[in-house]
């Protein structure tokens, strides 16, 4: 028996030695491999990700300062996460494994904030609601949960769960910047002062049956309203999108609206100010190829994944003169920039992204000029503008680091429009962001998804600290979301 068993041994010996020297070998093939990839994205590294609709993070510059505060190689790390060879393969592979294990149909996300992976904030679940079902569950009515967010048939929806309490920290911002600049005595006339304000696509098409799953998104909405100062401006979005439900007015696989949504949003702003609108026939309609948008790159649900199909957008008739988006360190260079990207897949098509601070000079000759205060959502609403103003001013609250009230005494603005949604508004960052800006901090959030963070606060003198994109999932500023309401039953469409 023994020596049977050293027979065999001897006998395979060679075999386990061949598989040894296979492995030894194969491992660093695929090393080099890897690093052939690697070194490719140093001296051409890919700028934009379009899987995740976001600029990658480039390799940071090397400085004694980035050096001895640690952010050069939090930054490096941060590059080498997202130029990882073969990423745009790994990344779809985890996310669809992620999915199978499903989540809890009773799981609902309460609000949405901090980043740019498509979304302007990352998912929050509310604390008592965090279990994830092990099985990929489906109710009768074909809907199913995946990372917090509700797939019915082909559209992905967003479960809102914003206050009256968590609103009011925008109401406040939006009052700073009012009394601030607006009423300035040092202007010759006070700023006119509107507030866009819309829901998500969830408010027109999440089933009942989960209507009870969220807060009411129009109460919010007359929340904000009520706590404004009465002689601002606010557009009734809701009752100019109604009776338009079967329009595309929202993408289904992205959180924003359609260039058909701003539409309707920029009539209710038109009316609200006694304002003319100009009619859709009257625009040039195009058509682009369509999205992979901000709900199916968290998801990767294959029943959203060709839901929209092209992107609509509509050119207004009025002659643009110049076109400029401001860059450099200071944001006061200008290059030639246009407020429609045609050649840029889906929601990039409106401002070509998200950019500090763009300016259009038009033809309109209304005398009039105007400062659009936005997040992403404001994109698309943004050239609709151009017909009603000589100049439009475009500004990104969470990138722009140049000062307000130098903006508006060099542009000579006579009109300041804030746009913004429901599931970004009640976001205690975003609010606190606007406060920021307003007290001239040039601590902005950077363009790669992060926040740059001042040591003490809003003053913008002090030492900045690059916070990874993992640090954003905090709760910081939130107000009362769920404590005071724990049983969350408001009803979606009447308020209630």
């Amino acid at each position: 028996m023994i020596e049977n068993s050293l027979f065999n041994l001897d006998h395979e010996t060679p075999k386990i030695t061949t598989y040894r020297a296979i492995y030894c070998l194969t491992i660093p093939v695929i090393l080099f491999i890897f690093g052939i990839f690697f070194l490719r994205d140093i001296y051409n590294p890919v700028q934009v990700s379009l899987e995740e609709k976001r600029k990658l993070f480039q390799w940071p510059e090397l400085t004694i300062q980035s050096l001895v505060n640690g952010t050069y190689t939090k930054n490096v790390e941060a590059y080498i996460s997202d130029h990882f060879p073969l990423r745009g393969v790994m990344i779809p592979l985890a996310s669809h494994l992620k999915s199978l294990r499903g989540i809890n149909l009773q799981d609902y996300v309460l609000e949405i904030k901090g980043a740019d992976n498509g979304f302007e904030d990352t998912n929050s679940m509310d604390a008592r609601h965090k279990k994830a079902n092990e099985s990929n569950k489906k109710d009768s009515n074909g809907l199913k949960m995946v990372e917090g967010v509700l797939i019915h048939k082909d559209q992905a929806l967003f479960l809102f769960g914003g206050s009256a309490a968590s609103i009011r920290g925008f109401a406040n911002s939006v009052n700073f910047w009012k009394d601030k600049f607006a009423s300035d005595p040092s202007l010759k006339s006070p700023i006119k002062v509107s507030v866009v304000y819309t829901p998500t696509s969830s408010y027109f098409y999440l089933p009942e049956k989960y209507q009870s799953h969220a807060r009411a998104e129009a109460k919010n909405i007359e929340d904000l309203r009520a706590q404004l100062s009465p002689d601002i401006h606010f557009a009734q979005v809701i009752q100019e999108m109604q009776g338009h439900e079967s329009e595309p007015l929202f993408y289904k696989t992205d959180h924003h609206w359609t260039g058909l949504g701003a539409y309707y949003a920029y009539r209710a702003w038109a009316i609200s100010n006694q304002i003319k609108p100009v009619s859709l026939s009257d625009m040039d309609k195009h058509i682009a190829p369509g999205i992979l948008g901000s709900y199916w790159n968290l998801t990767r649900a294959p029943e959203i994944e060709g839901a929209d199909k092209f992107t609509e957008y509509y050119i207004p008739p009025v002659k643009v003169l110049s076109s400029f988006e401001y860059a450099g360190p200071d944001q006061k260079t200008p290059v030639a920039w246009s407020f429609f990207s045609p050649k840029s897949p889906g929601y990039l098509i409106f401002l070509g992204g998200d950019l500090p601070l763009m300016v259009a000079n038009t033809n309109a000759g209304t005398g009039k000029k105007v400062l659009l205060v936005k997040n992403s959502y404001g994109n698309a609403f943004a050239p609709y503008l151009l017909s009603h103003f000589d100049t439009v001013v475009v500004i990104d609250y969470r990138y722009l680091t140049r000062n307000i009230k130098e903006i508006i005494s060099t542009f000579g603005i006579t009109d300041l429009v804030f746009v913004n949604v429901t599931m970004i508004a009640n976001s205690g960052a975003h609010q606190q962001r606007l406060k920021d800006l307003a007290n001239g901090s040039k601590n902005a959030w950077s363009l790669n998804g992060e926040k740059e963070d001042s040591k003490k606060g809003i003053t913008g003198n002090e030492e900045s600290t690059v916070v990874p994109k993992e640090s954003l999932n905090d709760d910081r500023n939130i107000e009362n979301l769920s404590e005071k309401n724990p049983d969350i039953s408001n009803n979606q469409k009447n308020g209630q």
